[in-house]
């Protein structure tokens, strides 16, 4: 996931986002390019947010179970 955040911060095509991530609607995809630069900063911050969230889950427990993703 850090390896995917990271390449956000690069030139990041709709292509590249199409390799990391599976649009389970139809229209999530048109949506997502429709304001694509942001979309791409929102998707960058939630991925860190995730991240730092799960480490700081993995100090007090051993294992995270996370449904719906």
């Amino acid at each position: 996931m850090k390896t995917f955040a990271n390449l956000l911060d690069e030139k990041v095509t709709m292509e590249l986002i199409n390799e990391h991530v599976y649009f389970f609607f139809g229209s999530s995809k048109d949506e997502f390019q429709q304001d694509f630069l942001n979309n791409v900063q929102r998707l960058r911050e939630l991925i860190i947010e995730f991240v730092v969230w799960i480490k700081e889950q993995l100090t007090t427990k051993d294992y995270v179970s996370v449904l719906g993703i």
